[in-house]
């Protein structure tokens, strides 16, 4: 499945089951909203988002195009619930789908996104760096279970509706 391919699927099982799926889990999607913030506010507190934009200008970013292939149907669906309007086009050539002129334009990214961290990234973040890989692994933590959880629901809600059609 392409990746264009994965988004549609992804947004049509919003469509049918996104309403149910945000009430099932409301209190854990706004926890991983929760720790994904939180990461994000510790990334910029280190200044690590200056340092990735510098090396994205100087075209050396690892937002490779194969990473957007690594994105499944259920890690677009958990940025639909979580508000993110996931893109279907390109924006940026040379880079993963996903990556838009200001960054990624996902909250729920790959274990990759959000857990390498070039030789630049390691010396700015020095002994920090220990902080930031807790933070992180509360968000991939958290994204896994509920993705896990999801696709437990939606098999029983696609055979109930499979069963009333």
């Amino acid at each position: 499945m392409t990746v264009v391919e994965k988004v549609r699927k992804a947004k049509q099982l919003y469509e049918n089951y996104g309403e149910i799926l945000k009430r099932k889990f409301e209190k854990e999607l706004k926890e991983l909203d929760k720790s994904i913030e939180e990461t994000q506010k510790f990334m910029k507190k280190t200044k690590l988002p200056e340092l990735c934009k510098k090396c994205a200008e100087e075209g050396k970013c690892c937002c490779r195009p194969w990473v957007a292939e690594e994105f499944d149907v259920y890690d677009l669906l958990l940025n639909y619930l979580l508000g993110v309007d996931v893109p279907e086009e390109r924006e940026v050539d040379g880079l993963c789908f996903f990556v838009g002129k200001n960054g990624c334009r996902l909250k729920v990214r790959q274990v990759i996104c959000v857990d390498f961290l070039c030789p630049k990234a390691e010396k700015l973040l020095g002994e920090k760096e220990i902080k930031l890989r807790e933070i992180e692994g509360r968000e991939l933590e958290l994204a896994f279970k509920i993705k896990e959880e999801i696709k437990k629901e939606l098999k029983n809600l696609e055979t109930i509706s499979h069963i009333q059609n």
